[in-house]
């Protein structure tokens, strides 16, 4: 006598089957209209509209305020005025006493109009200043070029994660539709009599799980797309459409010499580190020089007299020596702090330099260990690919069991993750070596490398 299934009982495992295909159709979100952009245009907009870039500008635009300050002090000072008063005099203040005569003239009109020019000639304190400021000018420039190459850095890193996990959601999707027609077939051969309904329940259960990875997978998806889009100041709703197929970026390292030598020809922070370094020895040299005279060249010229029609042109031309005298200790103060700070920015120097071999010579271990796992996953994907084939072929022909189907099927969706993994680890890997030698500039606009 043939038994009849309870329908009532698989009602439970129906029911998550429709609520994963619902989540999952819904967490499709409404696509507004695509925003091509390569990975260099991407990382123009984000140059564009971040915050960091924006403040490395500032800072270089304050820098060369700083050097026009100090160029000021070499230049020619200029100054004129123009006097007009009444005024009256009492001789008996200057000491002129002339008997019988009243002390106090009258009030009368004084006009007087004056230009005056002054220029230092010999100021080697003030040259070493703009020296120096000009050298800040260049640290300003070396830190906006590491602030752009942490933009490029950070908006590659994004652009590697949304198409990574938009592969995650293909590779998903397609697991799912492959688990559909298990399940469809598993169908048909319980009502073959074939397998049991315990084969059935065990597909169905599978297909449910891989919907609900789905429904993460589009949402994590959606997740990496709003991160993208804010960090390159696009609209949100915006759908970025991202033509550089970063997940296939690799290639061969370079040797570690090469990379090293790179890395200290291209890094803007050893750049910077340098040019911090010139600025102190110039700060230093024009905090000696402070001590030697300076030697100033100037002239005044002044019309004047009692009313505009007697007015008589008189002028002054001269030499000024001045000789500092360092009786409150000033100048050797700064001259002691200054040689602090060269031996501060060489301590930091050296650190950094040691930061940065560290840098890429873990990039480059990182990089051959993302490779190489990346092969291995395509590999693996494959072979799992092909077992699963041989298990289908071998269940639906009635020689091996739904176990068998269901451990392939597991086999391929895990090696599948892996392998999109792996080539998000790669490309993240190669990304990071660049920016260590300093190559990640290339991805830069044109007019900014």
């Amino acid at each position: 006598m043939t038994s009849v299934p309870n329908r009532s009982s698989h009602r439970p495992l129906a029911l998550l089957l429709a609520a994963t295909t619902l989540a999952a159709a819904a967490a499709v979100p409404a696509r507004a209209e695509a925003l091509r952009l390569t990975l260099g245009e991407a990382i123009a907009r984000a140059l564009s509209d971040g915050t960091a870039a924006q403040l490395a500008r500032l800072e270089v635009d304050r820098a060369s305020r700083l050097e026009d300050r100090a160029k000021s002090a070499l230049r020619p000072r200029l100054e004129a005025s123009l006097g007009y008063s009444n005024q009256s005099l009492n001789f008996e203040t200057f000491g002129f006493v002339f008997p019988g005569t009243d002390p106090l003239v009258p009030p009368f009109y004084v006009i007087d109009a004056r230009l005056g020019a002054a220029v230092d000639i010999v100021a080697l304190a003030a040259r070493r200043r703009l020296e120096a400021a000009r050298h800040g000018v260049a640290v300003s420039t070396e830190e906006r070029r590491s602030a752009e190459n942490d933009v490029a850095a950070a908006v590659a890193s994004l652009y590697v994660a949304v198409q990574a996990s938009r592969a995650q959601v293909d590779e998903t999707q397609a697991n799912t539709e492959l688990f559909e027609r298990v399940a469809a077939s598993t169908q048909r051969q319980l009502d073959a009599g074939v397998v049991t309904r315990v084969d059935l329940e065990r597909a169905q259960m599978q297909l449910a799980r891989q919907r609900d990875a789905l429904l993460a997978a589009r949402n994590q998806e959606g997740r990496a797309r709003l991160a993208f889009l804010q960090a390159i100041g696009a609209p949100l709703d915006a759908e970025p459409e991202l033509t550089d197929p970063v997940l296939a970026r690799h290639g061969e390292a370079m040797a570690l010499d090469q990379a090293l030598a790179a890395a200290r020809a291209r890094r803007p922070e050893l750049a910077a580190d340098a040019e911090r370094l010139r600025a102190a020895e110039a700060e230093l040299r024009s905090a000696k020089a402070r001590r030697l005279p300076t030697l100033a060249l100037q002239a005044v010229a002044e019309y004047s007299g009692n009313y505009f029609n007697n007015l008589l042109w008189t002028r002054a031309v001269g030499l000024q020596l001045s000789v500092p005298l360092d009786t409150s200790q000033a100048i050797a103060s700064a001259v002691a702090e200054s040689s602090v700070r060269i031996e501060e920015l060489r301590v930091a120097q050296r650190d950094r330099e040691r930061k940065v071999e560290r840098e890429v010579r873990d990039a480059l271990l990182a990089y051959a260990t993302a490779k190489g796992r990346a092969e291995l996953a395509e590999r693996s994907r494959e072979l799992a690919e092909s077992e699963l084939a041989h298990a289908r072929d071998r269940f639906e022909n009635g020689v091996s069991s739904a176990l068998e189907l269901d451990n392939a099927q597991t086999s391929v969706t895990a090696a599948a993750d892996r392998r999109v993994a792996a080539l998000a680890a790669q490309a993240q890997a190669w990304f990071d070596l660049e920016r260590a030698t300093g190559g990640i500039r290339d991805l830069l606009p044109a007019d900014r490398r």
